[in-house]
């Protein structure tokens, strides 16, 4: 063990809903893949609480996971929900199994190639949700093998500096859903990280900045929030990178999740992408109480 993990310790209470969530047998439901990737990359810094699994048990998991999400990917008839089945795959592969992806990439080529299938005539002709969701994919797909298998990339490259020219002068798409704005924005932003291409950074941050204040106005005003808008905006409030990380639209999206924890049942799909979400917003605390914890030690973060 590292003097940096004797230092930093997990001590405050794992959140109930974190527990359950481990409990439950793999099925491959959206938040599952967010959770196991959060606590694997979180006990790469921190040593294990009690309750939780350590990071080998977490990747058995993961393994578990993935091949669940590939089995309703190969039998799934939405393109949507084929496509964040294979976002979870990719997920995974990058966050657990990044020193033995090969046989999984093969696997998630393998359901990328489905997708195209029952996606590609929609997504080829209209420019809303599903082709946002599909370049996701591919972003994913060419950050993960060197070459481009899929054939795609220009197609990736036009779609996403076309999004880009069709802003409006202060950052939106006039007359696109929140929800679909926000996908763009998390698929531009992964195209700066992912592929090393930041040309669209300050259009994406400004396009980032409107649809926050919209989302949240949005959240804050409606007696029941949409956990479809917070899982978005969470997500892109975490990206960083094109626009800095935002601590307080996480938080505010944290909130939403907790009350969806309250009235759905454990183990259904909203409240089992809800605990995925509050997994992760634990283990980023935790991440910053380490880091704090370094700082105060005279360690570098």
């Amino acid at each position: 063990m590292s003097m940096m993990q004797e230092i930093s310790h997990i001590e405050r209470c794992v959140p109930a809903a974190v527990r359950r969530l481990l409990e439950l047998p793999p099925s491959g439901q959206a938040g599952e893949a967010v959770a196991l990737c959060a606590l694997h990359h979180c006990l790469s810094v921190c040593n294990a609480a009690d309750g939780l699994p350590d990071r080998r048990a977490l990747a058995l998991r993961g393994r578990e996971t993935f091949s669940a999400l590939r089995r309703r990917a190969l039998r799934c008839e939405d393109a949507l929900e084929v496509s964040r089945l294979l976002s979870d795959m990719h997920a995974l592969v990058g966050e657990l199994f990044a020193d033995g992806r090969a046989p999984l990439a093969d696997a998630c080529l393998e359901v990328l190639s489905r997708l195209l299938g029952l996606a590609w005539e929609t997504a080829a002709r209209t420019d809303g949700g599903l082709r946002a969701a599909l370049c996701g994919n591919l972003a994913d797909a060419l950050s993960a093998t060197p070459t481009d298998a899929s054939g795609l990339r220009p197609f990736l490259d036009a779609t996403l500096d076309g999004w880009v020219t069709s802003q409006s002068p202060d950052g939106g798409w006039p007359g696109l859903p929140l929800e679909t704005a926000l996908d763009r924005i998390i698929v531009l932003n992964r195209r700066s990280f992912l592929l090393l291409d930041r040309r669209a950074d300050a259009p994406v941050a400004l396009a980032y900045a409107r649809c926050r204040r919209a989302a949240l106005s949005e959240l804050a005003g409606s007696p029941r929030p949409s956990l479809s808008l917070a899982s978005r905006l969470y997500t892109a409030s975490r990206l960083g990178h094109a626009y800095p990380v935002d601590p307080s639209a996480a938080t505010a999206c944290l909130e939403v999740f907790r009350k969806v924890l309250e009235r759905a049942g454990t183990g259904t799909p909203e409240w089992t992408l809800a605990a995925g979400y509050v997994a992760d917003g634990w283990c980023e605390e935790e991440l910053e109480q380490a880091e704090a914890e370094w700082e105060e030690a005279g360690m570098p973060a």
